[in-house]
């Protein structure tokens, strides 16, 4: 019951306002407003399950009734509340389709998310990608990730191979820059400074 000890010396305070003494005297209404309205605005998850805890543990004392640990509001679970971490292949696969490969900045916007999809790299290793790490005989792509600092050799993709020359030879701006992707008004320079 320790873990519970701060909720319920909230909980006790609050019920000396409608002159609650007893646990014989605490009824549904008495629970439902110290949830709902407990100093402070919005309730807390963790006043719920503590307090639906206690309740229970005194409700198998017989101190309260067992359905008074139902008075307390659950939190609604909603599904898909958060993004999922991965994309199912089909939901990949429909998101590289739609982007328009027809023009010079539609080539450079498919090939950064298929590098993203086809080897998990972050956004700062995409931005950070240059012509240095391309290996075009070795068909490998070598790179130092930029969270870790960690060296990373892969395998040159076939469809990324693709993407990255249709960029590179007739869509990439003219630029002094060795990084990859660059932005396509001037000055052509690339989306963060290395």
């Amino acid at each position: 019951m320790r873990k519970y000890a701060r909720t319920l010396c909230v909980f006790a305070e609050y019920l000396e306002h409608p002159g609650v003494a007893e646990l014989g005297d605490l009824r549904p209404r008495h629970v439902r407003d110290f949830y709902e309205n407990r100093a402070g605005g919005r309730p807390r998850r963790s006043y719920g399950s503590s307090l639906r805890a206690f309740l229970r543990w005194a409700a198998t004392r017989h101190a309260v009734p067992v359905a008074l640990a139902d008075a307390i509001p659950r939190p609604r679970c909603y599904r898909l509340v958060t993004l999922p971490d991965v994309l199912a292949a089909v939901d990949l696969e429909r998101i590289l389709a739609a982007v328009d490969r027809s023009t010079p900045i539609g080539r450079r916007d498919y090939a950064v998310p298929l590098l993203a999809a086809r080897y998990g790299l972050r956004p700062c290793d995409i931005r950070q990608l240059s012509l240095d790490h391309l290996d075009w005989r070795g068909m490998c792509l070598h790179i130092r990730q930029a969270k870790t600092g960690r060296p990373l050799v892969l395998p040159l993709l076939c469809d990324v191979a693709d993407a990255l020359t249709a960029y590179l030879r007739g869509d990439r701006p003219a630029s002094p820059s060795r990084v990859i992707f660059v932005r396509h008004r001037a000055p052509f320079e690339p989306f963060i400074r290395p």
